[in-house]
């Protein structure tokens, strides 16, 4: 059969006796996913923790989801707006202050939690070791 798919062909073979009943299982798919999601979604909520309910931004997922679509709405839309006719900052000297920073901080987070390990593993075995 020239002008046919190949992979729709492979799909039709894995699907049964014909394509046909390939396509009906898909759309059956597509047409439950949504229910699934909803179903999934809900038994979600009902896990969360309640006690949070009060906290800013934490009673539902739509002020996240409004931060978030503010926040690419600035980045991609506003800010290169805003920004065109004016030269970029400089930020080298900033930058390379929160390079020293950060290679500090990763320096003092590894002999943490190297001296921790250490001491736990030497000191505070149990009798007979693990």
């Amino acid at each position: 059969m020239p002008g046919r798919n190949p992979v729709y062909l492979r799909l039709a073979k894995l699907s049964g006796d014909s394509f046909t009943d390939f396509a009906s299982s898909i759309m059956d798919l597509v047409s439950e996913t949504p229910k699934t999601f909803m179903a999934f979604y809900n038994e979600l909520w009902s896990m969360r923790d309640k006690r949070m309910d009060d906290w800013p931004l934490m009673s539902s997922p739509w002020p996240t989801i409004t931060l978030c679509v503010l926040y690419f709405y600035i980045s991609l839309g506003l800010g290169p707006t805003l920004m065109k006719d004016r030269p970029a900052f400089k930020l080298t000297r900033t930058i390379q202050i929160y390079n020293v920073f950060q290679v500090g901080s990763c320096h003092n987070f590894t002999i943490t939690i190297s001296v921790t390990t250490i001491y736990l593993h030497l000191f505070l075995q149990p009798p007979g070791g693990l």
